[in-house]
This record gives structure tokens, C-alpha cells and sequence, in this order.
């Protein structure tokens, strides 16, 4: 049983098997020390959370290789999503709605010259922005300094 699961590792699970072909099911007298030293060597920074009495149980039922494969298949899981590249921060070339703020901009002067008082939530609603995104880009260009 134990070759099969490092053979279904080997197919199925690339990031799982580099951990875990290191060990041999021969070196163990028992199934369950095999899974625990299986579990430990995906997760070396807890070692000691797998000597638990408890922990030893749950290799010791009729259902022990689909537990196993279940930890494999979760580990190959979190180490393909963590292999991902994240981009922060906005995309590269994806500049200032140059558009939107002219708008703003004139929006304001009309206002200004019509009752010498603005009024933000009238502008976001126009150009069906947040008000507070509106005063982000007066503030930006200082308008009404």
C-alpha cells in the first residue's frame, strides 16, 4: 500500500512526492509510524504536533491511506498556489482615468462660478463615482486650494 501511495505521489502530486521519496515504508514496523513520518517531513516546522496521542489514532483506523492521500493532496495544494507569482500593487500601464478628472475638474469650475460653493456628492453622482473618490482626485490636483 505504502508503494502505491508514493507511486500515486509520484504521478499526481510532483511537490508532495520530492518531500516525501526520501522515505522508505521498509525503515517502519508499523503503517501508522510511516504515515506520521510522512506528515512530519511535509511539515517540519511542527514536528512535535504529530506525537500527540491523538494524532497517532487517526493512522491507526481501516481509513488511514485515504487520510494520507488527503494530506498529500491538500500539501501539493498549498505548495501550487504558494509556487504562484502575485503581482501587487496596480498593473503597469494602467494609469489615471485622464478623462474622469478633466470631468471632475469642470464639474467644479461650473459649480464654483455658478454658486461659489461645491458640492462632492452632486459630482459622484454625475460621473457615478464615490464622493470620496472624487475628493481623492481634487485633492490629488489640488483644486480647490
Amino acid at each position: 500500500l505504502s508503494k502505491n501511495i508514493v507511486q500515486t505521489c509520484k504521478v499526481n502530486y510532483p511537490a508532495s512526492y520530492k518531500k516525501i521519496n526520501q522515505i522508505k515504508s521498509d525503515d517502519f514496523g508499523q503503517w501508522s509510524s510511516w504515515c506520521i513520518a510522512i506528515v512530519r517531513c511535509l511539515d517540519p516546522k511542527e514536528p512535535n504536533a504529530w506525537s500527540d496521542k491523538e494524532c497517532l489514532t487517526l493512522f491507526n483506523e481501516l481509513n488511514t491511506w485515504t487520510t494520507l492521500i488527503g494530506i498529500l493532496h491538500r500539501f501539493e495544494c498549498v505548495e501550487r498556489i504558494n509556487s504562484i507569482e502575485t503581482k501587487r500593487g496596480p498593473d503597469v500601464g494602467y494609469g489615471a482615468n485622464l478623462e474622469q478628472h478633466q470631468l471632475i475638474k469642470e464639474l467644479l469650475k461650473q459649480q464654483l462660478a455658478t454658486n461659489s460653493k461645491t458640492n462632492l456628492s452632486d459630482i459622484a453622482r454625475t460621473l457615478g463615482l464615490s464622493r470620496q473618490r472624487v475628493h481623492q482626485i481634487i485633492k490629488k490636483h489640488q483644486l480647490l486650494s
